[in-house]
C-alpha cells in the first residue's frame, strides 16, 4: 500500500483493534494479578520494584538512540539494518547488565533500601534488559505493516507469564522477589514468541556505519525519550528519596491505577497512529481526521474514569486493595486530573512523529520536565499528594502548550470538537446525578451489591451517551461505529 493510499487510516483502526482488545484482556488481567499480590505483598515490595525499573529504564534509554522508532518511520526496505541493530543491541545489553551490577550497592544506599534481597534483586535486574535485547527484530514488520495480531499474541505470553511467575511465587514466599521474578518471566515468554511469530533470524553484523542513516531522526527519538524517562525518574527520585520505599509502593501504585485510561489510549495511538500517520503524511486532511477521532475516543475513555476516581477511589481501594493501600486514596484524587490531561497531549505525540517532527515532541516534553523538577523539589518531601499536585500543575502547562499547537497549526473545527465534550460531560453529570444519591447504601450492603452498583452506573452511562449522541453529527459514539462496524474511518 502506497503512503497515502485510500484507507490507510482504516486499515490502521481495523488492525488497531486487535491492540483494542489485547491491550484490554492484558491490562484486565495485570490489574486481577494486582489485586491479588496487593494483598500478599507489601506497598514497599512495590517501592523497591520501582526503583529497578526505573533505573533499568534510564540506562536502556540513554544508551539507544531511537533506532527502532526510526526504522519504524523510515520509507522503504529495513533488512539490511536489522542484524548490525541486534548486534548493538545485545551488546549494549551486556554493558548496561554489568554496569547494574556494580551500581546496585549505591542505588540501594540512595533509597535507604538496606534488605539483602531487595539488594539482590537490584543487582539481577541487568538480566531484564539482556533478555529483551536477545528479542527478534523483525517484529518491526508487525508495526509496519500494522499486523497487530502478532503483537496482540506477543503481550499476551508476556503478561501470561507474569502473572504465573509472579503470583505462583507470592503464594508461597510474598517478598520483592515475586514481583522481580514475574517481570523476567514476561520478557523471556515476550522474546520466546518472536521468534516463533517471524521468521527472520537474527545474526552478528558489525557493520555499525550502516546505522548512520538512522541517526537524524533517531537523535530526536531519542531525545524524547531520554526527557520521558526524566519526568519518570524524578517522581521516583524524589518520592523514594525523601518519603521512603513505602511511600513510593503507595504513589506508583496510585500513578498505576489513575493512569490506566490515558496510558492504555497512548499505547494504542502510539502503536496504531505513528505508523498509520508516517503513511498519510502529505495528507493535512487524513491527518487532521485521524487526529480529531483520536480526541473523540480520549474523550470518551478518560472522563469518566476521572469522576469515578473522584467519586469512588477509598471505596474502590478498600474492596480491591484492602486497608493497608489506603493512604494512596488522596494521591489519586490529585493524580487523575493529571492523566487525563496528560492524555489529551499524549494522543499528539504519535502525529508528530509521524509526520516527521519529533523535534516538536521533545521540545513539549522538555517544558515538562522544565516545570517538573522545581514543583516536585519542592512539593515532593510534604508527602505523595503534593507530589501529585506538582504533576498535575505541570500536566497542565503541558495540555496548554499542546492545545496550543494543535489549534495553530491543525486548525481543528471547534463544533467538531464540541461534540465530545458536551456528550461526554452531559452523560457524566447525568449519571452522578442519578447514582449518588443511593452510593451510600449499596457501600454499606456489602461487595456483591457495591460492584453491582458500578456496573448499573456504567449502564446508565452508556445509555445516556447514545441519547446524547443522537443530537450530533459526528462524535464518540460516531466514531467507535466507524471503527467496530466498518474496521475503519473509512477515509
Amino acid at each position: 500500500m502506497s503512503g497515502t493510499g485510500e484507507g490507510v487510516l482504516g486499515r490502521a483502526i481495523s488492525g488497531g483493534r486487535w491492540a483494542v482488545f489485547g491491550l484490554g484482556v492484558q491490562k484486565a488481567v495485570g490489574f486481577i494479578s494486582f489485586f491479588i499480590l496487593a494483598r500478599l505483598l507489601a506497598p514497599a515490595d512495590y517501592g523497591v520494584m520501582t526503583v529497578v525499573l526505573m533505573m533499568v529504564g534510564v540506562l536502556e534509554t540513554l544508551s539507544l538512540p531511537g533506532f527502532e522508532r526510526a526504522l519504524i518511520q523510515k520509507k522503504g526496505e529495513i533488512r539490511e539494518y536489522l542484524d548490525v541493530f541486534w548486534t548493538f543491541n545485545v551488546l549494549r545489553a551486556l554493558g548496561i547488565s554489568i554496569l547494574i551490577f556494580l551500581a546496585a550497592p549505591f542505588v540501594g544506599k540512595f533509597f535507604h533500601i538496606a534488605d539483602p534481597l531487595a539488594l539482590n534483586v537490584l543487582r539481577l535486574s541487568g538480566f531484564l534488559v539482556l533478555i529483551n535485547a536477545l528479542g527478534n527484530l523483525g517484529s518491526l514488520f508487525f508495526f509496519k505493516e500494522l499486523e497487530f495480531k502478532n503483537l496482540f499474541w506477543r503481550d499476551m505470553a508476556g503478561q501470561a507469564a507474569f502473572v504465573a511467575a509472579a503470583v505462583g511465587w507470592a503464594l508461597f514466599h510474598p517478598t520483592v522477589f515475586a514481583l522481580f521474578l514475574g517481570y523476567l518471566a514476561r520478557n523471556i515468554a515476550a522474546v520466546f514468541i518472536q521468534y516463533f511469530l517471524h521468521p527472520h533470524r537474527p545474526r552478528f553484523s558489525f557493520y555499525f556505519s550502516r546505522l548512520r542513516d538512522l541517526v537524524s531522526f533517531g537523535f530526536w527519538a531519542m531525545g524524547q525519550n531520554v526527557l520521558n524517562q526524566a519526568n519518570s525518574i524524578l517522581q521516583t527520585t524524589f518520592v523514594g528519596r525523601f518519603l521512603g520505599t513505602a511511600e513510593l509502593g503507595l504513589y506508583s501504585r496510585a500513578t498505576s491505577i489513575v493512569s490506566l485510561p490515558s496510558s492504555a489510549l497512548f499505547s494504542i495511538v502510539s502503536k496504531v497512529g505513528f505508523p498509520a500517520y508516517s503513511r498519510v503524511q502529505d495528507s493535512r486532511e487524513k491527518v487532521m481526521s485521524g487526529f480529531v477521532k483520536s480526541f473523540d475516543v480520549a474523550f470518551l475513555t478518560t472522563v469518566p474514569f476521572l469522576f469515578l476516581i473522584l467519586t469512588s477511589a477509598e471505596g474502590l481501594v478498600l474492596v480491591l486493595l484492602g486497608a493497608k493501600w489506603v493512604g494512596m486514596v488522596g494521591a489519586m484524587k490529585v493524580l487523575v486530573p493529571a492523566f487525563t490531561l496528560e492524555g489529551f497531549a499524549h494522543i499528539t505525540y504519535p502525529l508528530l512523529e509521524g509526520i516527521g517532527r519529533p523535534d516538536l515532541r521533545a521540545k513539549l516534553s522538555f517544558l515538562r520536565l522544565a516545570f517538573l523538577f522545581p514543583l516536585l523539589l519542592y512539593l515532593a518531601p510534604r508527602g505523595i499528594v503534593f507530589a501529585a499536585l506538582a504533576l498535575l500543575i505541570t500536566s497542565a502547562v503541558l495540555f496548554l502548550a499542546t492545545a496550543f499547537w494543535v489549534f495553530r497549526r491543525l486548525k481543528p473545527s471547534f463544533s467538531r470538537l464540541a461534540a465530545p465534550v458536551l456528550s461526554v460531560l452531559g452523560s457524566c453529570f447525568l449519571t452522578i446525578s442519578l447514582a449518588y444519591p443511593f452510593y451510600s447504601f449499596f457501600w454499606n450492603a456489602g461487595l456483591a451489591f457495591y460492584v453491582l452498583f458500578l456496573l448499573a452506573a456504567g449502564l446508565v452511562y452508556f445509555l445516556s451517551l447514545l441519547f446524547l449522541a443522537s443530537y450530533f453529527k459526528d462524535g464518540p459514539y460516531q466514531t467507535l461505529r466507524l471503527i467496530f462496524r466498518q474496521g475503519g474511518f473509512g477515509i
